[in-house]
């Protein structure tokens, strides 16, 4: 289908960038819509991780305080899966290690990719890739991370009572626990 491009620009380019663009698509009746402003955030790729201890049965997940949420319910502290952005040139598996590592300190062993898509199709570009991970051991050296995070753990009968709660309140987080929790 046909896609014409009418203006572009860009908003802020900062460590995340926000562009505009004047853009007129195809409908599916063959007429043409547009053009019509839309807005883009373009923050780059991301991973998230379920982490799960097999000695003890144990989910790991982390704590923390989200502005976005804070702005919008008046609590921003969040229960979440293991999470951070792909930098330039890192697959997405090694993102992830990465991120455990500097967050919490652990090594990981098997990682399972669970699902991949778009986070917003709407409003961004930001692929996420979701995965499901044992932790096999501590990483070398310790966490550096420059966040306050903290570390919880739970059994899964925990993990299934928040999930059908409806107390995670971070999407990506309900997701991994639906799946963990169904296995």
């Amino acid at each position: 289908m046909k896609v014409e491009i009418a203006e572009t620009g860009v908003i802020h380019d900062g460590p995340y960038r926000l562009e505009y663009v004047d853009v007129s698509f195809e409908a599916y009746d063959g007429g043409m819509i547009g053009p019509v402003r839309r807005l883009n955030f373009e923050r780059g790729d991301s991973i998230a991780a379920l982490l799960s201890v097999p000695e003890t049965d144990e989910f790991v997940l982390v704590e923390q305080f989200r502005f976005a949420a804070h702005s919008r319910e008046g609590d921003g502290w969040l229960i979440e899966a293991v999470a951070g952005r792909i930098d330039d040139g890192e697959t997405p598996e090694a993102a992830l290690r990465r991120e455990v590592a500097e967050e919490l300190g652990y090594e990981l062993g098997a990682v399972r990719l669970v699902q991949s898509g778009f986070a917003s199709p709407g409003a961004s570009t930001e692929r996420l890739f979701l995965y499901l991970a044992e932790i096999k051991g501590r990483a070398a050296g310790t966490p550096d991370i420059g966040e306050d995070i903290r570390e919880i753990r739970m059994g899964r009968s925990e993990l299934a009572r928040l999930l059908e709660g409806n107390e995670l309140r971070d999407i990506k987080t309900a997701l991994l626990a639906g799946h963990a929790c169904r296995g």
